[in-house]
């Protein structure tokens, strides 16, 4: 069970699915909540583990880094014709 001070809270129920299955979002909050329930989890010392974080950091600088490969190769091309 979720609940913020002075809302409803909500029960979670899960149930078995047909692989393939289309359903309604299983879970929806609005964003000041949501925020709420982040910076109270921080603020209780919940932390993304530090791997996925330099993971995600990683991947967005190749990310990067491919893109600016292709604007090259295409500016390349360009100046070549």
């Amino acid at each position: 069970m979720f609940a913020i001070k002075g809302e409803r809270s909500c029960h979670l129920v899960f149930a078995e699915r047909e692989l393939g299955t289309t359903f309604d979002p299983l879970f929806s909050m609005p964003v000041d909540q949501m925020q709420h329930m982040f910076n109270s989890l921080w603020s209780a010392g919940f932390r993304p583990p530090e791997r996925a974080l330099k993971d995600d950091i990683v991947g967005a600088k190749n990310a990067h880094l491919d893109d600016l490969r292709n604007v090259n190769e295409k500016l390349f091309n360009l100046l070549g014709q």
